[in-house]
């Protein structure tokens, strides 16, 4: 058990580590938008970031015939898993509107 909290926060640490890497300094070394986070943190939203964000709003749009996003399911669910009990827990954060 010990070692499965040190490998979980070892791969947090990680994954944050990477919002304090400097933003890109042209527009043509990342395909999307820079997210700033305060003065020393932020990320990049890919442009295909929104086609998951609506499908993990919707997870029933996986079930379409000619949905883009089944190739990759996982990363709606979870997405959905995650984003849903965070909706009940920041509703400051999140709009009312769908994402276009």
């Amino acid at each position: 058990m010990k070692q499965a909290l040190f490998c979980a926060a070892l791969i947090l640490a990680a994954a944050l580590s990477f919002l304090f890497s400097p933003p890109p300094q042209t527009p043509d070394e990342f395909w999307g938008l820079y997210i700033p986070l305060g003065e020393r943190a932020g990320f990049i939203l890919n442009k295909d970031s929104y086609g998951y964000i609506q499908a993990a709003e919707e997870p029933g749009r996986l079930l379409r015939q000619s949905e883009e996003r089944q190739s990759r399911p996982l990363y709606v669910l979870l997405g959905t898993a995650v984003g849903y009990p965070l909706r009940a827990v920041l509703p400051v954060f999140v709009r009312e509107q769908a994402v276009t």
